[in-house]
């Protein structure tokens, strides 16, 4: 539907008014003058009728036409009027005329006919003379004494036409001008209308687009005033209510943002409402390019897929565990619920992701340590039993016999024991560590360095390797010189282990950036890729049978880690088989 302005609605409407009006006006005041001027005449032509009628009876000689006539000219001497003189009868017969050469026939004037029938001076008409309007009237003489004679008189309406002419002019002027002015007050009045409505459509527009700040001018007029008042308050409770709104969603959006955990809506149609930032980490998708797509194109994965459905279909609570293969392996604990509107109809489920890797791995690390430690103690204390209850069979009345069997129930000692030092090392630095009982002060590294080498010389020199020291005298960190010292002779010593007789392990530290780095270099068997992520757990081992020929415990790595860590740093390893290690201890410097 085509629309229009109102102003081009009101003011077609306001002119076409005072249009009707002025025409109405002009109309009506040129019938009443034409009315009030035709009857003037007529009865000013009444009142001669009467003034002649007594002369022209008393003065007019019966049949003598050449009398009539000259009596009836000298009445209309001078008057403009056509005096004739007719005697009734059937047919009525004309007697005299001022104007006896006029052309037509005063006899068959229907007001001749009114005045036959004995009605003076009531009977009025219009007739042709000549071409011009003409005003009538007859007037009986019966009274004067004359039977059945009839005064008739015509007078041209010409100069009232002429009158009325000039006068319908100026009328015409009048209400032309009229029409101009009431143009200019219509249009004004419709500006005066349509300039408040175009400034609250322009308001209204205006808090369309958000500016729910701006405020309308109020008007004079009382109704647009009210009207701009209400939007006014319209726009002022939209804003409140948006500002709320728009509050509480930021808010929600930062808890969800903020949340660990993976938050997932989907609607009654399995399509994505609302992911945060940490479901789309854990889904390995982008949260802005699923909104609005299937929970089947969104994510690949058949058993988030079908908790959902079950959801949606019991209308209850449904979790489950399963492992996602995005980028890495993921464990993850799911728990979806319905999704209800304030009504408490279903529109959705929502669904709540926990990333329980890190847990599953932690679990997996105890349940290898337990393993690994009951192993590990497990070994030497088989191996002290066995050579005891040989002893006890017997054995110990050989003295060659008990003297090695002695031996070597005292290396498991040792072993055993060794095992329990570690330990109980570990757990003193991951004690104090969590406690934050590990004091940390400036020192510089060279000393500590040369510490770690010399209490490693003995195990260098079983091993027939050479060590080698690179480091600045002045390089300094802050650091605990012999958590520090042990954490490089535990490097040192398995550098030595597995380094070839004759090898070189090169210790040295220099500064890097805002770090401080402790390197430990051997040239020995190294290490295949896939053992490096677990290499620093504790009773890890790359080759068990050839790692406990060497004597290790299986904890110095893990050592070393914890220690790092409890300096704020880390401990990393680069490593290729036949070619050597590289482990580093990374300091804030």
């Amino acid at each position: 539907m085509r629309t229009r302005p109102l102003m081009w609605r009101l003011y077609p409407s306001y002119l076409a008014i005072t249009l009707a009006a002025v025409l109405a006006v002009t109309w009506h005041a040129t019938s009443v003058l034409k009315r009030f001027h035709v009857q003037q005449v007529q009865r000013d032509l009444a009142m001669l009728l009467r003034a002649w009628g007594d002369e022209a009876a008393r003065r007019l000689p019966p049949h003598d036409p050449s009398a009539a006539n000259a009596l009836c000219a000298e009445l209309a001497a001078n008057t403009g009027v056509r005096i004739t003189l007719l005697q009734g009868g059937d047919p009525v017969t004309v007697l005299g005329d001022s104007e006896p050469s006029a052309g037509d026939d005063p006899a068959t004037c229907p007001a001749v006919a009114e005045a036959v029938a004995g009605r003076p001076g009531q009977t009025l008409r219009e007739e042709r003379l000549r071409g011009d309007d003409v005003a009538c009237a007859t007037l009986p003489l019966a009274a004067a004494g004359q039977q059945g004679w009839i005064l008739r008189g015509a007078v041209s309406l010409r100069p009232v036409t002429q009158q009325l002419r000039d006068l319908y002019v100026r009328i015409a002027a009048g209400s032309v001008l009229v029409v101009l002015v009431s143009a200019l007050a219509a249009w004004y009045a419709a500006q005066r209308i349509s300039r408040p409505l175009k400034t609250l459509q322009a308001g209204a527009a205006r808090f369309a687009q958000g500016g729910l700040r701006h405020r309308l001018p109020t008007d004079a007029t009382s109704e647009i005033a009210a009207l701009a008042a209400s939007m006014n308050e319209m726009a002022a409770q939209l804003d409140e209510k948006i500002n709320i709104a728009v509050r509480q969603r930021n808010e929600r959006d930062a808890i969800l943002t903020s949340m660990v955990e993976g938050v997932l809506a989907v609607d009654s149609q399995q399509r994505v409402l609302s992911m945060n930032r940490s479901a789309a980490a854990l889904l390995g998708v982008q949260a802005a390019a699923v909104l609005g797509r299937s929970l089947e194109e969104a994510v690949r994965s058949p058993q988030l897929q079908k908790l959902v459905r079950e959801v949606l279909q019991q209308q209850a609570s449904v979790s489950d565990d399963f492992v996602l293969y995005t980028d890495t392996e993921r464990f993850l604990h799911v728990q979806g619920t319905v999704l209800r509107d304030a009504a408490g109809a279903l529109i959705g489920a929502l669904v709540v992701i926990y990333d329980v890797t890190q847990i599953k791995r932690l679990e997996n690390v105890r349940r290898d340590f337990v393993a690994n430690v009951s192993h590990e103690l497990k070994t030497p204390i088989t191996s002290i039993k066995g050579y005891v209850e040989t002893l006890l069979d017997g054995a110990m009345h050989d003295p060659e016999d008990a003297a090695r069997f002695l031996k070597i129930v005292a290396t498991q000692s040792d072993r055993l024991n060794a095992i329990i030092d570690d330990l109980l090392a570990l757990s003193r630095v991951e004690q104090k560590a969590e406690q934050a009982e590990i004091a940390l002060d400036r020192d510089v590294i060279r000393p500590v360095l040369e510490s770690a080498i010399e209490v490693s010389q003995a195990k260098a020199a079983e091993c027939g390797v050479r060590l080698d020291l690179q480091c600045d005298a002045v390089l300094t960190a802050r650091i605990n010189a012999p958590l520090l010292e042990q954490a490089v002779a535990n490097l040192i010593h398995n550098a030595c282990k597995h380094s070839p007789v004759g090898a070189t392990v090169w210790v040295g530290a220099e500064q890097q950036g805002a770090e401080v780095v402790i390197r430990v270099r051997d040239v020995g068997c190294g290490i295949e890729a896939h053992h490096l992520p677990r290499l620093f757990e504790r009773f890890y081992r790359v080759d068990k049978s050839r790692s406990r020929k060497l004597g290790g415990t299986g904890l110095g790595l893990a050592i070393v880690k914890h220690i790092a860590q409890a300096h704020h740093g880390q401990v990393n390893v680069e490593s290729t088989p036949n070619v050597g290690s590289l482990f580093s201890i990374s300091l804030p410097a």
